[in-house]
């Protein structure tokens, strides 16, 4: 089953109805994984083959499925098979990725409701994950690779009673004709990324194969939702690349270039958890591999993550690089943008600190009660709207302050369970709070 793509606003059926409507993508959802890949997969048939498959787009029964029924043999009370070509391996479970090819007839219907021949994508899916329906999945489920076969399932592990109007009747069961061209074990690919010995025998050809497959998953999970199980994923395929036995300066090449757009799509990911020290240091790593300054896509993830942990310079830095690179990028300037709200709202916010909390004297004296009271109360006040802004998970703080008004800081961080810390900003000591 194809993915399908993000909107960006929800679709109000009624309007849609009366008016029609317009659509809008969601561009940073493909801008992040969009011509990502440097792998491809290969040709699956020869041209004869497919000359073949061309001609074969009709159903191969025409008579009742009752009559097919007997010349099957049965797999469950709701699923019959018939095999036309045998295949080779092992049968099927759950966490393998599948490819295969199919076309699905109703019955005494000559063209088929469903085919991938037909849209020329060969549909992929991991067994057992809900990806598709539960008669496909479970029919796949006990093919060898190679294998092609006739599957006669009920409608109750496909569309169901009331069907798919009008293009599928109610109660209709479905053949399907099917091919199962290749299959790999994630489990097993994962299990290799931690078997070190394993790993570091294995050339960069084995390395490489290994890796598109577990890049495919990783996308998948991260267009289903599962960002977790997508960084798994991309970290076992960074891994495997790592240990791999290099033969010369083109394999290297390729290599640096893939573990380039692996650690990419991981800064992606730890954005988008909200782990922007995860995702700086994912960016680190792509600095040994080359000179991001020329990398747009990585700077605006870098940007990012900087505008997350409080470092609005930096991240202006990276971000107007990025912007130089590419001018017209909505996404770069929709985050210069709210950066740039970010950073007026917090100077406010510490200009608003200083004059209420000490006042504009010139001559420095010793902090009075009712001045430290003042400064107390300031930061109380901004910590509350912190709080309360859920797009913000860092509050900077301003500096040269007193030991005393760090002592309230500190004070303050436990009272609303925040996280005070203290880094060096441009040889200056900057205090922020995290949430």
């Amino acid at each position: 089953m194809d993915n399908g793509i993000k909107l960006k606003q929800a679709l109000d059926v009624s309007k849609v109805l009366s008016e029609g409507a317009e659509f809008h993508v969601d561009k940073e959802f493909l801008g992040d994984y969009y011509g990502e890949e440097l792998f491809f997969d290969g040709d699956y048939s020869s041209a004869d083959e497919d000359e073949e498959s061309s001609t074969q787009q009709t159903t191969p029964w025409s008579g009742s499925f009752d009559e097919l029924r007997k010349k099957m043999q049965p797999i469950s009370q709701l699923i019959y098979k018939r095999i036309t070509k045998e295949g080779s391996g092992k049968c099927q479970s759950n966490n393998i990725r599948v490819t295969i090819e199919y076309n699905a007839f109703q019955e005494h219907e000559l063209r088929p409701f469903d085919s991938t021949k037909l849209r020329k994508v060969p549909c992929r899916f991991i067994l057992g994950a809900g990806d598709v329906l539960p008669g496909l999945d479970q029919a796949v489920q006990t093919m060898l690779v190679g294998e092609e076969a006739e599957f006669l399932i009920s409608y109750k592990l496909l569309y169901g009673e009331v069907g798919c109007p009008p293009r599928i009747k109610p109660k209709a069961d479905g053949l399907f004709v099917i091919k199962l061209i290749s299959f790999v074990d994630l489990e097993a690919n994962v299990a290799c990324a931690s078997e070190p010995d394993h790993a570091e025998r294995q050339s960069y050809a084995t390395a490489k194969e290994t890796v598109a497959e577990i890049r495919k998953v990783a996308k998948e999970s991260f267009q289903r939702g599962m960002i977790t199980n997508a960084i798994e994923k991309y970290k076992a395929a960074v891994n495997i690349l790592h240990k791999c036995q290099l033969k010369n300066d083109a394999e290297q090449k390729e290599q640096k270039e893939t573990l380039t757009a692996l650690y990419t799509s991981l800064a992606v990911c730890y954005n988008r958890k909200l782990q922007p020290k995860a995702a700086c240091n994912a960016v680190n790593e792509i600095r040994r591999l080359c000179d991001i300054n020329h990398n747009a896509k990585v700077l605006y993830q870098e940007g990012k993550a900087l505008i997350e942990l409080g470092d609005y310079d930096r991240a202006q830095v990276r971000l107007k690089r990025a912007e130089q690179l590419m001018p017209g990028d909505e996404n770069i300037k929709a985050t210069l943008k709210a950066l740039h709200i970010k950073y007026e709202k917090y100077h406010q916010e510490e200009k608003s600190i200083w004059t209420r909390a000490i006042g504009m004297a010139a001559k420095k004296q010793e902090q009075s009660v009712d001045e430290l009271k003042s400064f107390t109360d300031a930061i109380r006040g901004t910590i509350n709207m912190f709080i309360g802004d859920a797009s913000c998970t860092t509050l900077p703080l301003p500096g040269h302050l007193s030991e005393q008004e760090i002592r309230i800081l500190h004070e303050l961080a436990d009272e609303f369970n925040l996280k005070l810390t203290a880094h060096l900003n441009h040889n200056k000591k900057q205090y922020t709070f995290t949430k």
